[in-house]
């Protein structure tokens, strides 16, 4: 019997037997949407955290701490002779206090050069940074210190006169040192209050050593390399590539949870799929009996039974499939523009990649075939005479 006889017949079936055959690929398109929208769930987080963490400019990008050693001057001298290192960027950090007419907060002051600032990928909601031409009498605030310091919105702490007092040692009041600047830019930080200040126009006592240290490499892909130098120094090192690393595998089990329940609604849909079979099975045991009188083989029988299954699995992936997407595309433009009106940035919770989609299809033909196994090799070995006096 020719591919297309076979496939003929399945369609005859189907055809006789519309409402089984619909709810029988409704069933499995429950249980693939189920997984691929779960699963959708979990890869959209996960690229939405990642991008949130992470830029072109990170991955060549490592932040230095003092491990066993300080970050001093010297310090400084052991970096630039390493190769690869295209400039460095240096960070002092110090408790202060902003303070502008009847309103001031305690702050985090980070004393930076302009390196520093290229590399911190700062956000802003207002303003930006100070360039080289203003950086003598400009300062960046976060978003939470101008909203402690009782401005109205971002904008119009942009261009204010402040004082920021920076407290080098709270054991001698001597060395503090106070100074007026202009607000240049705010930041979108939410969470504290963060002040971004050029590091010339303080006196920091020399005997400070660097809070943080960020290095900018010509070669991303000797990043792992120079990590290792450079914490052979006595350094801690840090970089975006070992967070997104971690969060990857945190992410890769959430999508295995996740892919657990789909497949939990995917087996309960695979049963009913195979109780259909099976009574359809049953109900053409006669008619099984008549196409092997009339020349059928055994192994004919059993390709109608797995091409009716595979079809089926098939239709019901493609459903689930499609139905998937089409609630992931509305929730993502639901999800989006709610957070653009509510004054944040788009955020897409849901991102179904190619290749799982590409997965899915298979995933389906599959199952389709493994449940249809059993009728179809049931169906194969009826003897045609028992089969022509069933009733």
């Amino acid at each position: 019997m020719k591919f297309s006889d076979a496939s003929e017949i399945v369609i005859s079936t189907f055809a006789h037997n519309k409402m089984r055959t619909f709810l029988t690929i409704f069933a499995i398109s429950i249980g693939i949407g189920a997984i691929t929208l779960l699963v959708s769930l979990g890869y959209g987080l996960q690229k939405l955290t990642i991008q949130r963490i992470s830029s072109s400019e990170a991955f060549s990008t490592l932040s230095l701490s003092a491990g066993n050693v300080n970050l001093d001057s010297k310090t400084v001298e052991q970096l630039n002779s390493i190769d690869d290192i295209a400039f460095m960027g240096l960070n002092y950090a110090f408790s202060g206090r902003t303070v502008i007419e009847n309103s001031q907060t305690d702050t985090t002051v980070n004393l930076v050069d302009s390196n520093f600032l290229k590399l911190e990928n700062l956000s802003f909601s207002a303003g930006g940074i100070y360039t080289e031409e203003n950086a003598d009498n400009a300062l960046v605030i976060s978003s939470q210190e101008a909203k402690a310091l009782g401005f109205a919105s971002d904008a119009e702490a942009v261009g204010k006169i402040l004082k920021l007092t920076v407290y080098y040692n709270s054991e001698d009041v001597a060395q503090n040192q106070e100074i007026e600047l202009k607000i240049n830019g705010v930041t979108k930080e939410t969470e504290s209050n963060i002040s971004y200040v050029p590091i010339a126009r303080f006196n920091v006592p020399t005997s400070v050593a660097y809070s943080l240290i960020k290095v900018k490499l010509n070669d991303v892909n000797r990043a792992t390399e120079i990590q290792k130098q450079i914490e052979a120094m006595g350094i801690s090192v840090y970089s975006v590539a070992q967070t997104i690393d971690q969060m990857n595998r945190i992410f890769r089990i959430v999508q295995y949870v996740l892919a657990v329940f789909g497949l939990i609604a995917l087996f309960v849909a695979s049963i009913g799929m195979f109780n259909t079979l099976t009574i359809s099975l049953l109900e053409r045991t006669r008619e099984i009996g008549i196409m092997r009188v009339l020349g059928a083989t055994a192994r004919d029988v059993k390709k109608i039974f797995l091409i009716e299954a595979v079809l089926m699995g098939f239709f019901g992936g493609l459903v689930g499939l499609a139905g998937s997407l089409i609630i992931s595309f509305a929730g993502n433009a639901i999800i989006g523009n709610l957070a653009k009106n509510l004054g944040g940035e788009a955020t897409y919770p849901f991102y179904t990649p190619w290749y799982f989609i590409a997965f899915v299809v298979v995933v389906s033909l599959l199952i389709g075939l493994i449940t249809g196994f059993y009728p179809a090799r049931r169906a194969s070995n009826l003897n045609p005479l028992d089969a022509l006096r069933y009733e």
